[in-house]
């Protein structure tokens, strides 16, 4: 049977020992190296021993790793207001504000009226997002390797990415359709022989229309599109088409296309949200329904930047089981919590391509 090294008892015997050089005033750096060398052994020693307190992965490491690349400036939910610091413990604490003050041009009214402004306090627990295990083959010396760990850690970081965006993007629909919360048909000639309406000019011009009747400032307007509708407005808007040639190879990264107003942007084909037709009214899905054909529709959004939504991060965890006998490896998998969602339902607005 092996032998395993107390750690508390060590602990105990090099402080009375550092103790013990202060007190027969010895050069002090001499107790500073042996506690050094000392804790270097154990470190080494416990980390072999199974079992022991340093048995496993450095995981903050590989957790700081992950994170550092888990959003990217074109991800949608950035266009957010970063809600990070205000976790705790997994939870947002957020207050939703009322109305505002009253007010008097020109002021003739004295006493000045004192009015309680008030705020309806709310909390909202993080989502979970959690991967399955992978095997690490002699993973200690991956940890040791940038490259090699970001390799492993690449696909899960990719699929907590497209759980976070998923959820975050159906959080963010409006429940239904609403006059704070228009989601509104496209009008277009319909798309070769699908059947559905296309996106166009006029489209854009009458969302912009709605966002003034709603009081959106006229900065920061965002249009998230779908796949289908960015096809759309390429066969479409003149506009559109001009400057997306001004941009190297096409492509619509960070920097926005403005048309109509709207900043453009394009979300990957497997972050989607859907709406359908409930007696009449258009309503969001349920979250994580199969969507039907012609019954189930995608939508873009429309937002303001920095003001619509917001996101936030939570805790990062990393969990392993170290040289597995079955698997002849270390198995990984990781946790994530996070959330999209928006502030206030009167600052979003969706369109979908309609079947006629």
């Amino acid at each position: 049977m092996k032998k395993k090294i107390d750690l508390m008892a060590v602990m105990a015997n090099l402080i009375l020992a550092v103790l013990f050089a202060v007190g027969l005033a010895m050069n002090f750096a001499v107790p500073v190296w042996l506690t050094v060398s000392v804790l270097t052994v154990m470190s080494f020693a416990l980390r072999t021993e199974a079992g022991s307190a340093f048995e496993g992965l450095q995981k903050e490491i590989w957790t700081s790793q992950l994170i550092e690349k888990l959003h990217r400036p074109t991800d949608f939910w950035t266009d957010g207001e970063d809600w990070s610091n205000d976790v705790e413990n997994d939870k947002i604490n957020f207050a939703i504000e009322g109305s505002s003050p009253g007010s008097e041009i020109n002021r003739t009214t004295y006493p000045i009226p004192v009015e309680e402004l008030t705020e309806t306090p709310g909390q909202v627990e993080l989502d979970s997002f959690s991967t399955n295990s992978t095997v690490v083959k002699d993973a200690v010396a991956v940890e040791l390797s940038y490259n090699k760990m970001e390799s492993e850690l690449l696909r899960h970081r990719k699929k907590i990415r497209e759980d976070y965006g998923v959820r975050g993007i159906w959080g963010i629909t409006p429940d239904a359709n609403t006059v704070d919360t228009p989601i509104i048909a496209t009008t277009g000639a319909t798309r070769n022989a699908s059947g559905f309406t296309s996106l166009t000019d006029n489209n854009l011009l009458s969302l912009g229309e709605l966002a003034d009747s709603l009081d959106w400032t006229a900065e920061g307007r965002v249009l998230s599109l779908t796949d289908e509708m960015y096809w759309d407005l390429k066969a479409n808007s003149e506009i559109f088409k001009k400057q997306l040639e001004l941009l190297a190879a096409g492509k619509i990264g960070a920097e926005l296309i403005s048309v109509h107003g709207w900043g453009i942007k394009r979300r990957p084909n497997y972050v989607r949200s859907y709406v359908y037709d409930n007696l009449g009214t258009i309503e969001r899905t349920p979250f994580g329904i199969t969507p039907v054909a012609g019954t189930h529709f995608p939508v873009s959004l429309a937002y303001l930047e920095k003001d619509s939504f917001v996101y936030a991060d939570g805790t990062t965890k990393m969990y392993d089981k170290v040289d597995d006998v079955d698997y002849q490896g270390t198995l990984v998998n990781f946790s994530h919590r996070g959330l999209v969602r928006l502030k206030q339902q009167a600052r979003m607005m969706a369109l979908f391509n309609d079947n006629i």
